[in-house]
C-alpha cells in the first residue's frame, strides 16, 4: 500500500511525560488496510504487540515484513482456537489496549474485557450504515459521496460498538477499490494521531450507534459483481465496476458464452439509441460503446480475459467483435 501525506513521523512519539507509564499497545492487523498505521506505530515505539490470523496474502506477507524490520514478532492466530489464543497474548505481553485495524472473526465478549483499555475497531467504512466485511465495496457500488473510518469500543457483535470518531473521506466517481481504500489506509494516520492521547487518558468518550439507520452488508458474491445490462444505468455500472477494481480485475458480464471483466469504464452522454442493452453501439480507438437501461451508453475502455488484460479496442480486434453484437449478464 502506497502512503501519502502524513508520515510515521508525524505521529506522537512521547504522548506521557514518563514512558514508562504509557499504556501498552496491541495490534490485529489483516489487510494493506492498516499496514500504514502499523507501521507507523512501530516506528514510533509504541506497539508492544502484534497479532493476525492465519491467513496467507500479499498483506499478510507485508504485516510481518513491516513487524520484522522492527524486530517485532507476529502472533498467528486460529479461528477454532481464538478465545484462548488471544487471552494468552494479551495476558503474556500485559497489554492495556489492542487497536484492531482489520480482523476477519468475531471476538468473545469475555475476551474484550480483558485489556483494561478494552478492544478499539478502525472499521473502514462509515457506520452504522455500512456494517459488515467489506464496506469499501458496496459504499463504491451505492456511489455514496462518502466513505470513511469509524472507530469504535468493540462488543460481541460486528460493528455496533460505541462510537469513538467518524472520519469522512470524499469519494469521487473515478476512485476504484484500490484507490479509495488507499485513501482511506492513509487518512487513519491522522485519525490515530487525535486519538491515541485520548486513549492514553482515559478520556475517550463514545456514542450510542443509532440503529434506525443501520445496514449489514455481506461480503459479495458472483451475482453482486456481475452486470446486468437491462436492470442497470451506465453510471451504475461504472461503479460497479470501480468497486471490483483491482481485487476482481473488473465486473463480470458475458460475450459468446464467455465470461469476462470489464475493468475500466466511463459513462458517455449523447450516444445511446434504442437498441438492446448490453448492445455494441460503436467501436473505436477509446473503447467499446454499449446500450444500458434509459438509453445511456457505457464505454468499457480496459477488458480482462483469461489469456490478459486488453484495451477494450485490442480486445474487439483480438476476439473480433463486431458492432451490434451483445453482451449478456452472467
Amino acid at each position: 500500500m502506497r502512503t501519502t501525506g502524513l508520515t510515521a513521523d508525524g505521529l506522537i512519539h512521547t504522548l506521557v511525560p514518563n514512558m514508562n507509564q504509557q499504556p501498552k499497545i496491541g495490534v490485529l492487523c489483516n489487510s494493506t488496510l492498516g499496514t500504514p498505521s502499523l507501521h507507523a506505530l512501530l516506528s514510533n515505539k509504541l506497539v508492544a504487540a502484534v497479532g493476525m490470523p492465519d491467513r496467507v496474502h500479499d498483506a499478510t506477507n507485508d504485516i510481518k515484513n513491516i513487524a520484522a524490520t522492527f524486530q517485532q514478532e507476529v502472533a498467528v492466530f486460529t479461528k477454532s482456537k481464538l478465545s484462548t489464543q488471544l487471552i494468552d497474548w494479551v495476558k503474556k505481553n500485559g497489554l492495556d489496549v489492542v487497536l484492531v485495524f482489520t480482523f476477519p472473526w468475531k471476538i468473545a465478549a469475555d475476551v474484550l474485557t480483558i485489556p483494561p483499555l478494552g478492544f478499539i475497531n478502525f472499521h473502514f467504512g462509515l457506520l452504522p450504515e455500512y456494517r459488515g466485511a467489506d464496506a469499501i465495496f458496496w459504499t463504491i457500488k451505492d456511489r455514496a459521496p462518502y466513505g470513511g473510518i469509524s472507530v469504535h469500543r468493540m462488543d460481541a457483535n460486528f460493528d455496533t460498538g460505541g462510537l469513538i470518531h467518524i472520519e469522512k473521506v470524499p469519494l469521487l466517481p473515478t476512485d476504484t477499490y484500490g484507490m479509495h481504500s488507499a485513501k482511506l489506509a492513509n487518512a487513519n494516520m491522522p485519525v490515530l494521531q487525535k486519538l491515541l492521547p485520548l486513549i492514553f487518558s482515559g478520556q475517550l468518550k463514545t456514542t450510542v450507534q443509532e440503529e434506525q439507520k443501520a445496514n449489514y452488508y455481506s461480503k459479495p458474491g458472483v451475482q453482486e459483481i456481475g452486470i446486468k445490462w437491462d436492470k442497470m444505468t451506465a453510471a451504475e455500472i461504472v461503479a460497479l465496476v470501480n468497486a471490483c477494481n483491482p481485487w476482481n480485475k473488473g465486473a463480470y458480464t458475458m460475450f459468446n458464452n464467455m465470461p469476462l471483466r470489464i475493468t475500466e469504464a466511463a459513462t458517455q452522454t449523447g450516444a445511446a439509441g434504442d437498441a438492446i442493452c448490453g448492445t455494441i453501439l460503436e467501436i473505436n480507438n477509446d473503447g467499446l460503446l454499449i446500450q444500458c437501461k434509459d438509453k445511456e451508453a457505457l464505454l468499457a475502455k480496459v477488458v480482462t480475459i483469461e489469456e490478459g488484460i486488453y484495451t477494450a479496442a485490442s480486445f474487439a480486434q483480438y476476439c473480433g467483435i463486431k458492432k451490434g453484437l451483445k453482451f449478456s449478464n452472467l
